[in-house]
Parts: structure tokens; sequence; C-alpha cells
């Protein structure tokens, strides 16, 4: 039962190497993930600031309600 077991793992560890042997495209993915990174969190960014004020400005109208009673 070992044996078989080992016999097969081994198969798919073959047939795992023949699959990378394979040409890949000559497309540079990291320079696309790298850019496509720095773009989000550049939106991430301005998103964070436009709701930081807008959150800032509700909570000073929430003080201010407060306060004048």
């Amino acid at each position: 039962m070992k044996k078989l077991i080992g016999t097969i793992i081994f198969s798919l560890g073959l047939m795992g190497g023949v699959a990378l042997a394979e040409d890949t495209p000559k497309v540079d993915i990291g320079t696309k993930v790298s850019n496509h990174i720095s773009n989000e969190i550049e939106k991430t960014k301005e998103f964070q600031k436009k709701n930081w004020l807008a959150m800032k400005k509700q909570f000073a109208d929430l003080i201010s309600k407060f306060s004048n009673k």
C-alpha cells in the first residue's frame, strides 16, 4: 500500500515537472502587478482622504449639536 501511494505521488511530481517546463508567454507580469498595486494604493489614499474629511465635518457637527444645549 505504501509503495502504491509513493508511486502515485512520484508520478504526479513528474507530471507537474513537465507542466512547468512549458514555455511561458513573454509578458513581464511582475511590472503589471506592481503597477496595479501602486494604482490601487493611490486610489485607496484618495478615497481615505475624501472620507476622512467628510467624517471630520460630521464629527464637528455632532459635537456642536451637543455643546449648544
